[in-house]
């Protein structure tokens, strides 16, 4: 098996949608490692359909991929089938296998979620109240349902179990959670496999593509704590959560934005509260793809960059939303911090980085329209210095230059992860 992983470097918001699109015409399989309904991706095909998918796959607009949702996901199965419907309408009818390990979103998941947040006020993270940090907890806490216990003898009493503790106060009863179980997995029934059976047996020579969603600063454990997501993002959990046999070679991706975007909560040194941000977000449609919340936009920050790359073995490094910078008469990249009297170049992930603010270097703008261009030499000079600079800043060759959100719109540098 040859794998590989497509992570964010930041926060989320990326686009590795679209690089991952991208990567699986060349993939017998895609893979979700982790993660749940709480963030999306967003794929325009060359005909300029746009889908924004949550918990599928982004290979599902590939007739010949396989599309597992791993044993790492929290999974809505009601949202699933909708999502499923929303393809197959459009056309589409993915191959899905769905990974008996995975665990269940239910209901009273997503009432915890949006009382947790309620009940924290000004102190909230940030969550999209889809139900998932409270699903991961049941699954830390050995009370989770998954796919696989959706015969088990027992499944009445430990809904029973999980409501009690989860959500005591919910209006909801026990018979009313296990009809909607029924309802919205039996649709399901024909995908639920052990997928880690499947991929060894099946694809032991397949090429294998992985898919995160959010970014390295989100990681639970290596992410800007306590404003992260509930599971693992990093590169290194691909084979885990993706409940993958070992690969026989790994070749690791990483996608960062040509400025820099954040949904949610968390300290962003580099954030614009002015003109320049709002201007940005209006022409270039930055808002969420899951909640539709407007995205904190700023310059290019390096020093975060650097640190999300650094969490990972990467290989390659793809840079998006190139286009989106043409015409902007504002071009900066934060090159360290200054905290107090010091100037750094470390990221801190203690509650210093509250108090970091950025040191910018300035940068031309270009005025030409470079949406759709595939060839480096045919970007505007200015262009290709804002990406030789951001090169050096981060210390990695950018490899993957996305100039625009249909599948071609990419100029390639060396850019070969597939044998």
């Amino acid at each position: 098996m040859q794998l590989v992983t497509v992570t964010g470097a930041t926060w989320g918001d990326e686009g590795k949608g679209r690089v991952v699109d991208y990567l699986a015409e060349q993939a017998d399989v895609v893979v979700r490692f982790q993660g749940g309904s709480n963030a999306g991706h967003t794929l325009v095909t060359e005909t300029g359909r746009t889908f924004h998918l949550h918990l599928i796959p982004c290979g599902a607009l590939h007739a010949h991929t396989l599309n597992v949702l791993g044993p790492g996901m929290v999974i809505n199965p009601e949202q699933l089938v909708a999502e499923l419907e929303m393809l197959r309408s459009a056309g589409f009818d993915p191959r899905l296998a769905i990974s008996e390990l995975a665990t269940i979103v239910m209901p009273f998941h997503v009432e915890a979620d949006k009382a947790n947040e309620t009940l924290l006020g000004e102190r909230a993270i940030g969550s999209t109240r889809q139900g998932v940090g409270p699903a991961y907890v049941d699954r830390a806490a050995r009370r989770a349902i998954r796919f696989a216990d959706l015969d088990s003898p027992d499944l009445t009493m430990r809904i029973q179990d999980a409501l009690d503790t989860a959500r005591p106060d919910s209006p909801r009863s026990v018979s009313d959670t296990l009809a909607w179980v029924h309802r919205w997995t039996s649709p399901l029934e024909d995908f639920i496999v052990d997928t880690r059976r499947l991929l060894s047996d099946e694809y032991a020579d397949a090429r294998v593509l992985a898919e995160a969603q959010l970014g390295a600063l989100r990681d639970r454990d290596h992410g800007i704590y306590p404003w992260v997501t509930s599971s693992h993002t990093l590169s290194r959990y691909a084979v885990i959560g993706g409940g993958l046999p070992r690969p026989r070679k790994q070749v690791n991706v990483a996608v960062i934005k040509a400025f820099s975007s954040m949904v949610g909560a968390g300290p962003m040194p580099v954030e614009d509260r002015g003109m320049w941000a709002d201007r940005l977000r209006q022409r270039t449609g930055e808002f969420g793809a899951t909640t539709r919340r407007p995205r904190r936009l700023g310059p290019f920050d390096a020093v975060a960059v650097r640190h999300g790359l650094d969490l990972q073995e990467v290989d390659h490094v793809a840079m998006t939303r190139l286009d989106s910078l043409s015409g902007e008469t504002r071009l900066e990249i934060n090159t360290h911090y200054r905290l107090d009297d010091e100037i750094s170049s470390h990221y801190p992930l203690d509650r210093t980085l509250e108090r970091c603010a950025p040191v910018f270097e300035r940068h031309d703008a270009w005025s030409q329209d470079c949406q759709g261009t595939d060839e480096w030499h045919a970007l505007p000079v200015e262009a290709r210095r804002y990406v030789e600079a951001i090169e050096t800043s981060i210390d990695r060759t950018i490899d993957c230059i996305s100039t625009g959100p249909k599948r071609h719109d990419l100029i390639e540098r060396g850019f070969d992860v597939w044998e």
